[in-house]
Parts: structure tokens; C-alpha cells; sequence
């Protein structure tokens, strides 16, 4: 019987204490902070050439490459 009254008490202690977290948390002063992203902008490449039409640009040669997918 006393398993059952602390297994119950137990249940609720962390179910208010969830609550209480979340709630304060949700009505905590939101502070704003401006973090320097790192951007890194890269030279544009311009690719040339030509493809004959024997040319295999991709293949797959394993065991799964002939079932549908």
C-alpha cells in the first residue's frame, strides 16, 4: 500500500515540478544578444567543358542498382 501512495506522490512532485520550470521559464524577461554569425562568402566558378554522348557521367554498379526504388 505504501508503494502505491509514494509511486502517486512521486508522480505529481515531478509533474508540478515540470510545471513550474516550463512556467517560469515561459515568463522569464527574454533578453536579446546579437551574436556576430560567421558568414564566409566564396568566389563565384564557372565550369567549362563538353560531355560526348558515350560519356557515363554516373553509374551504379551494385547489386541494388537494378531495383526499382
Amino acid at each position: 500500500m505504501i508503494d502505491r501512495i509514494f509511486t502517486l506522490t512521486l508522480t505529481f512532485a515531478i509533474l508540478i515540478g515540470s510545471t513550474l520550470a516550463i512556467g517560469a521559464d515561459f515568463f522569464a524577461p527574454q533578453t536579446v544578444t546579437h551574436h556576430a554569425k560567421a558568414v564566409t562568402v566564396l568566389p563565384r566558378v564557372v565550369i567549362t567543358g563538353s560531355v560526348t554522348p558515350d560519356t557515363k557521367l554516373a553509374s551504379d554498379d551494385t547489386s541494388r542498382a537494378t531495383r526499382a526504388q
